[in-house]
This record gives C-alpha cells, sequence and structure tokens, in this order.
C-alpha cells in the first residue's frame, strides 16, 4: 500500500512539472543551458520557448525545442560550433544572432524564420530553414556578413498560394557587407503562385553574398520578383527548367552565373548586371518579347556565353500592312537558317540609301548574310511568331562615319544594338552633321514617328536618322540604354513641350493615323534647322499625311522662331482613301494664355478656333490637292514672365469701335495690330502712356484678332465687329 501511494505522489509531481510552454527568467536571461535560466526551472527540449524582453540568451551546447519566439529587445546568440533546432518554426521580435554552429528551424514546409520587427545578425555557420524565411514591417533588419551558409525550403516544395520562400518586404533594411560570402540558397522552388524570391526591403545594402536557386524539387518555373539590388545571383534551375525574373522586377545585379537551366527576363522587367554575367550553356540567358512589349536588360560589364533575345512580329494580313523595322541585339549574327530566314512568303530587306531602294536578302547578289551591328532592316512575315536572336550579346558602342548622302536624301536605317531601349541624344551620343530628330516606324499608325532629343528607340527596332552632308559621323552609345517600356511604336506616344502644337490625323476608313508637330523656339530659324526639325517621310499608302511646309519643304517636325504678333504656316494633308477625317490638336496649353491660334480650311472657308474648339472633322479624297489647310498663330509667345497680369488689360469691340482698356494703374503703350481671319494684317496703331484707347475701325464685318505688343508681353484677342462703317 505505501508503494503504491509512493508511486501515485511521484506521478503527481511529473505531471506538475510539465509545461506545454517555457520562458526566460526576466531578469537577464542566462545561457540555455543552465535552470537559472528560465522561470520554470528547467532547461527546454521538447517544449515551446519565449525569451522574453531584455533577456539574453546564449547556447554553446547542443539544444532543441519547439517553437521559439525572442519577445522584443530580448536576444538569442549562437556563437559556437554547436546547434539549435527547433521543430517549429522560429519568430524574431528582438535579436537573433548567428556566429558560429548551425541553426534549424523547423521540421516540416509550413515552418518558417520570421523576422517581423526585430533584427537578425548573421556572420558564419549554416541555418536550415525547413520552409520559408519572411522579413517584414517597419523596423525589421538584417545584417549578414562573414561567410555562412542559409538554406531556405530546405524539406519540399511549398504549396501555400500566399508564402513566398524568401520575402523581404516593406520599410525594413536588408543588408550584406561588401567582401561578404554569404549564401542565401533556395533549396526546393514553389508551386503555387508565388514567387520564390520577393525582395523589397524599405532599404537594400545588398553589397556582397549571393543568392542560389537550386531547385532540387525540379519545378519547370520558378520566379523572382524585385525592385531593390541584388549583389549576386546564381541559378541552378536545372536543365529544361526556367528561372524567371518576373514583369514586375526592376533592379540591378552586380554578378549573375547561370550554372543549369535558363534565366528569362520577362516582358516588363529591367535588369541592370554591372559586373560578370556567366551565361553557362547555349542560349541560357533569354530576353523575352511579346504582344505587349519586351524584357529589358543592360548588360554594362562582361558577358561571357550566349542569349536568345525574342522579337514579337505579327503576320500581314495584305501588301500594306505587317511590314516591321528590326534590328539584332546579337553580335554580327547570321540570317540563313535563323528565325528571320525569310520563307517564299515573308521578305526581309536592307536600305540602300545611295540608291534609295530596298535590297532583297533573297537576291544573292546584294550579300545580305549577316544582321550588322547597329543597322536596321525591314521585315514582313506570313505567319505571326516571336522569333529568337541568338548568339553573342552586342555591349558596345557602334560607330558610322562618311554615311553616303545620294539619292536616298541621306536617309540611312540604323537600328537599336543592344537587348534594351535608347534613349535618343540624351548627351551621350556623339553626333556630326547628324539630324537631330530621328525616325521610328509606327506599325499602327501606318507612318512614322518623330524621335526628338531624350526620347526613346526601342530594344531590337530600327530607325531612320539623315546625314546633311557625307562627312558626317555617328556613334550609338551603350551608355544611352535604359528601361523604357515603349512597345516597339505598336501605338504612339504623346509628348507636349512648351509653345508645341501636336497635330494628329484620323480617319473612318482605317485605324491609320499620322501626327506633325510645330514649335516656336529660341535660336532656330525657318529653314531646316539640323538639330531640331525633321524632314517628312511618307508612310504607308493608306494612311494619311500631315506635314508643314516652309520655303517648299516639308516637315513632321518643324521648330519655327518664336512668334509676338502673327505667322501663317502651310498644313498639307494627303488622304490615304476617300472618307472622312478629324484633327485634332494637342499642347495648346502649352501656349501664352492669351494667345490665339485657328486652323483654315481653304476648300470651305471654315476657321476653327483652336482654343475653343481643339478638333476639325472634314472629308477628302485621294486626289485633293494637299495645300488645304492654313495654320494661324497670333501672339504664341510672351515677352516677359513678369508681365502686368492680362486680366487688368481688356480688348473688346462694340459696333464697329475697338476698345482697349486698363482696369489698373498701368500706363500701356504699345503697338496695336489688327487682322482678319486669313492672317493678313488690316489695321495698325500705337498705344502712349494711357489707360484708355478707342478706335473707329473701317473694316467689313466679321472676326478679327487683336495684338496688343507692348515692352512686356503680346495679347491676342478675338473680336467681333457687328456694324460695317460707310
Amino acid at each position: 500500500m505505501k508503494r503504491l501511494l509512493s508511486i501515485l505522489i511521484l506521478t503527481s509531481l511529473i505531471s506538475i512539472t510539465s509545461y506545454a510552454q517555457i520562458s526566460s527568467n526576466g531578469t537577464g536571461g542566462g545561457n540555455w543551458n543552465s535552470t537559472s535560466t528560465w522561470s520554470e526551472g528547467i532547461i527546454p527540449t521538447t517544449e515551446d520557448v519565449t525569451i522574453q524582453a531584455s533577456d539574453i540568451v546564449s547556447i554553446s551546447t547542443t539544444q532543441t525545442c519547439k517553437e521559439l519566439t525572442i519577445g522584443s529587445s530580448a536576444t538569442l546568440q549562437l556563437q559556437t560550433s554547436v546547434s539549435l533546432t527547433t521543430s517549429q518554426s522560429l519568430t524574431a521580435y528582438g535579436t537573433l544572432t548567428v556566429e558560429a554552429g548551425t541553426l534549424t528551424v523547423g521540421d516540416s514546409k509550413s515552418d518558417k524564420l520570421l523576422i517581423p520587427g526585430g533584427t537578425f545578425n548573421f556572420s558564419g555557420g549554416t541555418i536550415n530553414v525547413a520552409g520559408s524565411y519572411k522579413q517584414n514591417l517597419t523596423g525589421a533588419e538584417a545584417n549578414l556578413s562573414g561567410s555562412g551558409i542559409i538554406n531556405i525550403s530546405t524539406i519540399e516544395v511549398l504549396t501555400a498560394s500566399t508564402i513566398n520562400n524568401f520575402s523581404v518586404t516593406g520599410a525594413c533594411t536588408f543588408s550584406v557587407s561588401s567582401g561578404s560570402t554569404v549564401q542565401i540558397i533556395i533549396k526546393n522552388g514553389n508551386s503555387s503562385t508565388k514567387e520564390e524570391i520577393n525582395y523589397s526591403p524599405g532599404t537594400s545594402n545588398f553589397d556582397g553574398g549571393s543568392i542560389i536557386i537550386e531547385n532540387g524539387s525540379s519545378l519547370t518555373e520558378l520566379y523572382i520578383d524585385s525592385d531593390m539590388p541584388i549583389y549576386n545571383i546564381e541559378s541552378k534551375a536545372g536543365t529544361g527548367n526556367t528561372l524567371h525574373f518576373d514583369p514586375d522586377c526592376d533592379f540591378s545585379l552586380t554578378d549573375l552565373t547561370i550554372t543549369s537551366g535558363k534565366v528569362q527576363v520577362d516582358v516588363g522587367a529591367n535588369i541592370n548586371i554591372t559586373g560578370i554575367a556567366t551565361l553557362g550553356e547555349a542560349n541560357a540567358l533569354v530576353i523575352q518579347s511579346n504582344s505587349t512589349g519586351n524584357g529589358s536588360l543592360i548588360a554594362s560589364g562582361t558577358v561571357t556565353g550566349t542569349a536568345t533575345v525574342e522579337r514579337y512580329i505579327e503576320a500581314y494580313s495584305g501588301s500594306s500592312d505587317g511590314w516591321h523595322h528590326i534590328s539584332s541585339p546579337i553580335d554580327n549574327m547570321v540570317i540563313d537558317g535563323s528565325d528571320f530566314d525569310p520563307g517564299t512568303n515573308d521578305d526581309l530587306y536592307a536600305w540602300s540609301e545611295s540608291d534609295n531602294q530596298w535590297l532583297n536578302h533573297k537576291i544573292g547578289a546584294n550579300n545580305i548574310t549577316n544582321f550588322t551591328n547597329g543597322y536596321g532592316y525591314l521585315v514582313a512575315y506570313e505567319s505571326t511568331a516571336t522569333k529568337d536572336f541568338t548568339g553573342s550579346m552586342n555591349t558596345s558602342d557602334v560607330s558610322f562615319s562618311n554615311l553616303s548622302v545620294g539619292d536616298g536624301s541621306g536617309w540611312h536605317l540604323l537600328g537599336n544594338p543592344f537587348t534594351s531601349a535608347l534613349q535618343w541624344k540624351n548627351g551621350d551620343w556623339s553626333m556630326t552633321d547628324i539630324g537631330g530628330v530621328c525616325k521610328v516606324w509606327n506599325e499602327t499608325a501606318g507612318n512614322y514617328t518623330d524621335v526628338s532629343a531624350d526620347e526613346y528607340i526601342p530594344s531590337t527596332n530600327g530607325f531612320f536618322i539623315q546625314a546633311a552632308n557625307a562627312t558626317n559621323a555617328i556613334t550609338i552609345p551603350a551608355s544611352a540604354c535604359v528601361h523604357n517600356s515603349q512597345n516597339n511604336y505598336k501605338s504612339g506616344r504623346v509628348d507636349v513641350y512648351t509653345e508645341t502644337l501636336i497635330v494628329t490625323v484620323s480617319n473612318d476608313q482605317n485605324a491609320y493615323y499620322d501626327k506633325s508637330i510645330i514649335g516656336f523656339k529660341n535660336d532656330v530659324t525657318e529653314e531646316w534647322d539640323i538639330e531640331f526639325d525633321s524632314r517628312k517621310l511618307t508612310g504607308n499608302e493608306e494612311a494619311p499625311q500631315i506635314w508643314t511646309t516652309v520655303s517648299g519643304e516639308g516637315y513632321s517636325t518643324n521648330l519655327l522662331p518664336h512668334v509676338i504678333d502673327s505667322y501663317v504656316l502651310p498644313l498639307h494633308f494627303q488622304a490615304g482613301s476617300d472618307g472622312n477625317y478629324e484633327f485634332s490638336f494637342e499642347g495648346l496649353e502649352s501656349f501664352y494664355l492669351n494667345s490665339y491660334i485657328s486652323l483654315e480650311d481653304k476648300f470651305t472657308g471654315n476657321i476653327t478656333d483652336l482654343n475653343v474648339t481643339p478638333f476639325y472633322s472634314f472629308s477628302a479624297i485621294t486626289t485633293d490637292a494637299s495645300d488645304r489647310f492654313l495654320l494661324h498663330f497670333f501672339g504664341v509667345t510672351n515677352l516677359d514672365e513678369t508681365s502686368v497680369d492680362i486680366n487688368t488689360i481688356n480688348i473688346y469691340s462694340n459696333n464697329n469701335c475697338l476698345y482697349v482698356k486698363s482696369y489698373s494703374d498701368y500706363l500701356i503703350t504699345g503697338k496695336i495690330l489688327v487682322y482678319d481671319i486669313h492672317g493678313q494684317k488690316v489695321f495698325e496703331d500705337q498705344m502712349e502712356n494711357t489707360k484708355h484707347y478707342f478706335k473707329t475701325l473701317e473694316l467689313q464685318r466679321g472676326h478679327y484678332v487683336v495684338h496688343l505688343i507692348t515692352d512686356h508681353q503680346a495679347i491676342s484677342k478675338k473680336v467681333y465687329l457687328t456694324q460695317q462703317t460707310r
């Protein structure tokens, strides 16, 4: 009986001292292996553990526990070559420091190493995380240095649709010190819709170490989403598998190493590689292209190996459409046998300026065997396809000199030789006697789009430049490479500059359109200014054409001297088909507030005040004469930014009398000019130091533009004379 009682007492004591959770002592902590470190007086082995605020717990012998939580301002230190193993997640609200030994977190894919707001210091040893690593929230900080390995997703592929394998996001800081050889290794991938890596900290100081994707689960597709710099990425995706820099990526790498499988820069992704790119197997790097655009890569360092650069090309449906200007970013790529080698019903041409004609690749005598770096080509294909440029990427400047000025009026089809967009004339271009506006074929418009300084030429795209004389030179600089989402000019862009009018013409017969740009600027002339103007190149025969003329020469971009009083500019139009057309006018707000701009239709006699109605509809046929329209500009340029408030000066009419009044103490001295709706000056007078002016005008009933020019400003106002003088 006594023995049975003793057993019952012992059993009761055991149940009393068995804990689901053990906490540190709250008085400073101590060594994990000491009972005094724990408030329960028991060294944890299979229990959940919480290290309480302000406690510091160090590990000097091998230890285990279940779930581990480091409280705010608490610290856990693993500084010797021993191990700590948790069977579930580890969460650090305080500080986790690993300098040596082995930390193993979890035994299933749902277990995580979490840094929600604390600090993670790692300078040596090995960390094995069964599931995922997540660092987020304001104040969370990771500081990696020295050497060591952090293995992520060591058990199996992740399947939860809300979890990345490696996630650093929010207003946190992630740092890897310069010279560090720390490796962050993703052992298995993610079969859900989440990326393996989501790296977007508020502050990134990723100056050493590397991220390695091993893909032990052999997933065919893996993904990185990052918008902050990463020092080095090594892909071991495996043969037949692809690591994607997904469309949200916009970041810089020092080095990229492709050990197995492929790495793809998806459409929308913007990647910079500033150091060494080692591409591994043949064409292991892929730059994607589709109907929405191109992936973008700027490799400013050394590239070893070969790549595939895609170009999406829509098929033609007739003889007048489906034409594309392309350029190869691959060094001297052979055409025959490539995706671009034209079949029986396909076309590939080079442009000969000296002969003013297209040269067919299929004619051997034309000697078009390779894509020459920096040249553009004209292609059309029977079937829509994504075609591949393959080989060694061009990453160097491309230069031309003494381009011909022959039957083609100096127009040469060059091309973007890089895997990103180019910023035209951004200050890095070396140009001698080359027009400052280039032209890119706009497939949707059926016309050329003018590209002025600081605008963009898409990757794999050709562009026309005009040489002014035979002693010209141009260098296409690698330093002008930029990331830009312009999609091979399948649709146009509109840029509005100060005192610049953009005229667009569209029609109801097809989707084609054309644009003409008219601007006013200091230090230009009415004739061709090589830096700013661009002569008109005619587009698709079914597309409408518009251009302005000065001295009989047609311009698509025409910058003119500032207009203080009035200027009449012929606007030419050619219908691509019989039908209804509409002009629309953009940029009117870029002109001086009190300016007046109108469109005159000489066929109908209509005058449209564009400040009131910025569009004009009309009908036309292909045989109409082109010189149908006139643009009238009155006082489009202000003389002095410090001029008097125009609201204090009123210009108006009553019957056939013209009035000018100042409603302030300002006395007006200036010239009064009156123009009819055709831009002809019909009256001129002078105001001398007065607040009031009126004059009876002996003019026909109708609309007139009154222009007041003072030493400080120019003001225009449209008036209507209702009574003819007898």
